[in-house]
């Protein structure tokens, strides 16, 4: 739902020095695979009990790996000097969501 809501919100005329929606979609992305791979840990757990600590560690190693090195790159682009989405009108909203994102990631 939140995808849909930044690709239809954001001007495709009001751009800045950082590739702000594409890490955003992306971080998204990344978190919706998480919910889909835990959904299927359930189908693991239920069918193939066997193999439950294989998905769980492989699931949770993918997942986290992925995530922390997304996180580093948002940094570096959120804090690097090209970036001035916070003072071009049309990327407040944007910038405001991916400071929070990184934030949050902090934690």
């Amino acid at each position: 739902m939140l995808l849909i809501i930044l690709l239809t919100v954001t001007d495709e005329e009001s751009t800045c020095g950082i590739p702000i929606l594409m890490w955003l979609l992306v971080h998204i992305s990344l978190f919706m695979a998480n919910s889909v791979l835990k959904v299927g840990q359930i189908c693991v757990m239920r069918y193939y009990e066997r193999h439950r600590v294989f998905y769980n560690i492989g699931s949770l190693l993918l997942i986290n790996f992925l995530m922390t090195a997304w996180l580093i790159y948002g940094n570096f682009i959120f804090f690097s000097d090209k970036n001035d989405c916070g003072a071009i009108e049309g990327t407040h909203g944007l910038y405001g969501l991916m400071f929070f994102f990184i934030l949050i990631g902090y934690f």
